[in-house]
């Protein structure tokens, strides 16, 4: 639906303009991570697996019970199909493998581990 701008002041028709290009910018991305060439997939239980753009990194901040932020942390694809998981925070990561094909990451407040012989 195109309607006639130009009788808008001219900084209306310039938001016009970035906001229709941001559209097609983002029309754009998310065409591209539907193709099919990614490694990342958000479940989308009422649509199905939805694609991210290929080497999308997935950020978990941990936001402490003040609003602040405690913690962050990246899951990644590597060039060689490894995951890589991230972290800076208050907290340990620790894996626990539960099965040959599952694991679970933990984080573990420094206080509780033993670190350094500690």
């Amino acid at each position: 639906m195109s309607q006639d701008i130009t009788k808008l002041p001219k900084w209306a028709q310039l938001r016009i303009s970035v906001a229709e290009n941001s559209v097609e910018y983002w029309k754009t991305k998310i065409l591209m991570a539907e193709s099919g060439h990614t490694e990342v997939f958000v479940q989308d239980h009422q649509d199905g697996d939805r694609g991210l753009p290929p080497g999308s990194r997935i950020s978990f901040k941990i936001i402490d019970d003040d609003g602040e932020e405690a913690g962050r942390y990246d899951v990644s694809m590597t060039d060689e199909g490894t995951i890589e998981v991230r972290g800076v925070g208050r907290n340990q990561l620790r894996t626990i493998h539960r099965s040959s094909n599952v694991f679970e990451v933990e984080l573990v407040p420094y206080s509780d581990t033993n670190i350094g012989g500690r």
